[in-house]
């Protein structure tokens, strides 16, 4: 004790424990806060593989999509070799033996009786 009536072993074993006790309070938020970034980077590693996967995803329809397209540009352009005039009167002259008209052809009209 010292003159003023205060224990001075008493408040070094007060001040040791609440150093003991602020140490272990702060090791509990060290360990939350630990927690708290582990769980974050298992989150963020998750969206990146998820962000990843649908790129890849992305990519493989854009190539299908342009396959696609290819597809049916080169079946536009068969059908419009098929449809070309040349090619018809080819066929008809050669296969058909049809000769070609110079003259217009002639068309009838049908009308129909709406009683």
């Amino acid at each position: 004790m010292d003159k003023n009536g205060i224990n001075i072993k008493k408040n070094k074993s007060q001040i040791g424990q609440f150093f003991r006790n602020w140490f272990n309070l702060n090791r509990w938020v060290i360990v939350l806060y630990l927690m708290i970034i582990a769980a974050a980077g298992v989150l963020y590693v998750g969206n990146v593989n998820d962000t990843t996967d649908l790129l890849r995803e992305i990519r493989t329809l854009e190539r299908r999509i342009d396959d696609l397209e290819n597809k049916r540009k080169m079946a536009d352009s068969r059908v419009k070799r098929l449809q070309s005039p040349e090619r018809i009167i080819q066929i008809a002259t050669e296969k058909l033996n049809m000769t070609l008209s110079d003259e217009a052809p002639l068309y009838i009209e049908e009308y129909e009786n709406k009683d």
